[in-house]
């Protein structure tokens, strides 16, 4: 009766034994080879068990004898496999395939001297229910090989316990030190040096050992990650709790209270018994949760300085222990750190959590406090992003009244001035010599251009500033468009070009703003004229085409470099050739064309050429009469070679 009980408890050992074999092996997380070698562990101690059953219920004495040399083979391999394994938690994990190769060979060695039949080292075995094995000869070699193995794995993992870097490593060395030193010594003593003295009756205490070994390895996996193995998520800090905090960061344009509700979501966590969040950016500086854990910028960049934060973030297991961080981290009562942004550009704050009980939070949970961290960071970034824009809005808004009560303040005495040159000009009873005319001519140019830069001024302070409006009253784009040429001719001739007015028959008759269409008309004509370089001819053209005008400046100048196109029609843009030819100009001429043509429903037009460059607009007809003659409308032009 009694040695079926054992029988069954030892088959107990052996099916728990190579589950948790399995379950360790089919764990992706950590590398394939400590697994590995784990699982073969299993194996060896599932074998030693099955022998020990089989020698324990078996009545033939051959089948006796070899299950003996089996418990013994199995038990020597055991230990070979631990030697590997110690290796592939030390830092010296490099040498485990050939740490396991020797001790392979050895065992294969020992295992042959155990199944000879000679009987060098196991002679026999008496008869059950006796449990004494009949050492041979070579007997001794078997305590001495045991006794030098467990030497070497004892000597192996107190090296890893005295060289571990923080807690975490140290709490996992010694677990692991306990529980195969412990396995060492009491299989040692019960299963070989006593019997080898005549000694069975602990016999037993060998395959039962192998509950405490497993019980004490699972809670190194279990509980402080040793291959990286965690329990179930309940409790536990996850996805959903990161999820949960990204809803509260998205629907929350307080700050503080952001960090509030992040904090609250936190401390729900089962595990979570204290948490906090320190802001030190230089526009926001805040904090929430439990005060003891506020951290200081200094006190961050020092944590940050001494260890390697793997993603951002460290549990307090994983500080070196002999740190200035590793006190901070007792001191502030921290069980894991995640910053608020990133060491490589800038460190806003820094999120801590506190644990509930004396546990490890698991490689998981420290990613996810690092998403919560992360999600804290784009927040705030966010909200430093808006802040900026409003106060460059602001500025923009200012600026642009100031260039409207400047533009209107300007205005005034230009007008001024100009009115008593020309009351100098139109005066013919004291009719100045003509130095002087030449003097006042030149004034009245100088007064007329600035007025053009005033009024394009005070045209873009009003689109600005939302107080744009288009006059439209029935006018003639044909009558505009030579009124333009016909102001600008003193200023070509004055800059040897030749305006080439073309005016195709159309009727030209739209509800426009006429002061408008003349200032971007006299804009486009102006541009052609001072970039037009070495050529002294620019043609200006008026046609109809397809239920809408057309009007065209061709110029032979210098043209727009490639890489300044896309941004002509914009705000303050200049071609970076321009500033050679005129350097008084503003970069606001193109931008107004296009917004004066928009307002009209209209588009601006520009085609680079092999030499200079085609700028206009067009402006649909609203209505068309229906009885106009077909000579009238225009064929579409073919477009000009061009240097795209």
């Amino acid at each position: 009766m009694y040695i079926a009980i054992e029988a069954i408890a030892l088959g107990a050992i052996t099916a728990a034994v190579l589950t948790f074999g399995i379950i360790v092996l089919l764990r992706r997380q950590y590398n394939l080879t400590p697994r590995l070698i784990f699982f073969l562990q299993a194996i060896c101690s599932a074998t030693w068990t099955i022998a020990s059953i089989v020698r324990l219920t078996t009545s033939n004495p051959d089948t006796s004898l070899m299950a003996a040399k089996v418990v013994y083979a199995a038990g020597a391999s055991i230990m070979c496999v631990w030697i590997a394994l110690a290796v592939s938690f030390s830092k010296f994990n490099k040498f485990t395939f050939a740490t396991l190769g020797i001790s392979i060979v050895s065992l294969v060695l020992f295992t042959l001297g155990v199944v000879m039949p000679s009987g060098a080292l196991i002679e026999s075995v008496a008869a059950p229910p006796n449990r004494e094995v009949i050492f041979g000869a070579a007997g001794w070699i078997f305590p001495l090989y045991a006794f030098a193995l467990g030497l070497a794995i004892s000597l192996i993992l107190i090296i890893n316990f005295l060289t571990a870097k923080n807690r975490l490593e140290r709490t996992r060395h010694l677990y692991v030190l306990i529980a195969v030193v412990l396995s060492i010594v009491v299989m040692g003593v019960s299963d070989i040096f006593l019997p080898f003295v005549g000694i069975f009756d602990l016999y037993w205490l060998g395959p039962f050992t192998l509950v405490l070994l497993n019980f004490m390895m699972s809670v190194a996996m279990f509980r402080y990650r040793l291959l990286n193995i965690q329990s179930a998520n309940q409790g536990r800090l996850d996805d959903h709790v990161v999820v949960d905090i990204s809803l509260h960061a998205i629907s929350n344009t307080d700050q503080q209270k952001m960090l509030d509700n992040i904090i609250s979501d936190i401390i729900k966590v089962e595990r979570v018994s204290t948490a906090a969040i320190t802001i030190f950016h230089n526009d926001y500086c805040m904090s929430s949760g439990n005060p003891k854990q506020f951290l200081t910028k200094k006190e961050v960049l020092k944590i940050v300085e001494e260890n390697n934060l793997n993603n951002n973030a460290i549990a307090a297991e994983e500080i070196d222990i002999s740190s200035t961080a590793c006190q901070l981290f007792a001191s502030h009562n921290i069980a894991a750190l995640a910053i608020i942004g990133s060491p490589d550009t800038s460190i806003i704050g820094a999120i801590v959590i506190g644990n509930s009980s004396p546990v490890i939070y698991g490689e998981k949970e420290i990613t996810a406090l690092a998403s919560i961290a992360n999600i804290i960071n784009i927040a705030f970034e966010s909200s430093i992003y808006l802040r900026k824009n409003e106060e460059l809005q602001q500025l923009d808004t200012a600026k642009d009244e100031l260039l409207s009560i400047a533009s209107h303040n300007l205005r005034t005495p230009l007008v001024v001035v100009r009115g008593y040159i020309e009351l100098i000009l139109g005066d013919k009873t004291d009719i100045p010599s003509d130095k002087h005319l030449g003097y006042l001519n030149s004034a009245d140019n100088e007064i007329i251009k600035m007025s053009r830069i005033i009024d394009d001024f005070l045209t873009l302070s009003r689109i600005q500033t939302g107080r744009f409006v288009l006059n439209k009253t029935p006018a003639n784009l044909r009558q505009i468009v030579s009124d333009g040429v016909s102001s600008l001719q003193p200023l070509a001739a004055d800059k040897n070009k030749q305006l080439k007015l073309d005016i195709t028959d159309g009727d030209y008759a739209f509800e426009l703003d006429d002061s408008k269409i003349r200032q971007i008309i006299t804009n486009l004509i102006d541009n052609a004229i001072y970039y037009s370089g070495d050529s002294n001819e620019i043609t200006i053209r008026l046609r109809e085409k397809e239920n809408q005008a057309v009007f065209e400046v061709r110029d032979y100048g210098i043209g727009v470099p490639e890489p300044d196109r896309d941004k002509l029609w914009q705000k303050f843009s200049r071609a970076s050739n321009a500033q050679e030819y005129r350097s008084d100009g503003t970069g606001t001429g193109l931008y107004m064309v296009r917004r004066i043509v928009e307002g009209h429903d209209g588009h601006v037009i520009y085609r680079p050429l092999e030499q200079g460059s085609i700028f206009g607009f067009s402006l649909p007809y609203s209505t068309k009469p229906e009885d106009e003659p077909d000579h009238k409308k225009s064929p579409p032009d073919q477009p000009e070679s061009n240097s795209n």
